[in-house]
Formats: structure tokens, sequence, C-alpha cells
């Protein structure tokens, strides 16, 4: 088959073809001691969802964005729907959340925090605003996020990430299907 049923994720695994790791070009036996699956300590962000609690996530929202204070009811309204959702089943290739902390600079007079997708095979950072919140509960946290932040921080930055064009979903899509619309009305004027 030129691949090798990995243990850890129960499928098999496309980087390892011949005992050769085409992610890290490594010779490696079986999947489980994959150095790439082997610096993933992750966590779905359903399941740091459960570690937390509404009042200590709303703490750590407005602490980071003191604006947000008037947005209780909205954040507190995602928040129970999200720990109600059953996240879907993804592999270890699927788009993880990473968190990078960026420090105050000439162009911003405090810390902030980026929220984005990554794939782990990739160096592209993705906007995941847009995305369904069942896909955002059942995407993995980086490693790297997990070890600058702890949980509660964490959903607090995801959750005003993923509120950032609504409190709701139905009006997340709303703003997305209005701006795919002014992008083909730009494209077919720009012709």
């Amino acid at each position: 088959m030129g691949k090798l049923y990995c243990k850890v994720d129960r499928k098999w695994c496309k980087f390892l073809k011949k005992g050769v790791c085409t992610y890290c070009n490594k010779n490696i036996t079986e999947v489980s001691r994959c150095p790439r699956l082997a610096e993933i300590e992750t966590i779905r962000f359903a399941d740091l969802l459960k570690q937390v609690d509404f009042n200590s996530v709303w703490k750590a929202l407005v602490k980071q964005y003191p604006d947000q204070s008037g947005c209780r009811d909205g954040y507190e309204k995602v928040f129970n729907a999200l720990v109600r959702l059953r996240p879907l089943k993804h592999n270890l290739s699927d788009m993880f959340i990473r968190i990078e902390h960026s420090p105050a600079d000439k162009y911003c007079d405090r810390d902030w925090y980026d929220v984005h997708g990554i794939m782990l095979d990739k160096p592209i950072r993705y906007g995941i605003e847009f995305v369904p919140w069942i896909e955002w509960i059942s995407m993995f946290v980086t490693s790297d996020t997990l070890e600058l932040l702890n949980p509660t921080e964490i959903v607090a930055h995801c959750l005003w990430e993923m509120t950032f064009n609504g409190f709701d979903e139905p009006s997340i899509q709303g703003k997305l299907n209005k701006m795919c619309e002014d992008i083909d009305e730009m494209k077919k004027n720009n012709k």
C-alpha cells in the first residue's frame, strides 16, 4: 500500500511511505515514532470548553478586549451554544487553531494575540473567523498555543475571534455572503 497504519490517529499516514517520512525525510519504521506526531501534544477546542466556566472566560476576555465589556450576553450565548455542540471527527492533517502573541510596538500600543488556523504541513496562516462553529470545536489547538496560554485564555481569544462578525451563525454567514457578492461585483466591473 505504501503507507503505514498509525496507531495513534487510527488511520493510514499520508506522510509515511516506504519507511521514509515525506514530512521530515527521516527513516522511521512505524508511525507511532514519527517526529511530527511525537511533537503534537494537543487537545480539541471542544475539550477545552469543558475545562472552563463562562465567568472565568469572561474575565479573561474583557481583560484583553476591554471594549467588549458591554457584550457579555452575546458571548455567554455563544459559549453555551458551543458547549452543546458535538465535535466532528477530524484527522491530524486537518486545520489547527494557533494563537500567537504580538508585543506592543509603534503600530499598536498594547500586546495583542493573533488567532488563526494552520495546517501542520504548510506554514500558511488561515483566517478562521468565518468557519462554522461545529468546525471550530472540532479543531485541535497547537501545542505552542497550549504552552503560551491557559485554557481560559485560549477560549477567550477564540470566542473573540469567532464572534468578530456577529454573535450568531446566520449573521456571520450573512456577512460572508455579502463579502463574496461584493467581490463578485468588483470582478464583473473590472472586466
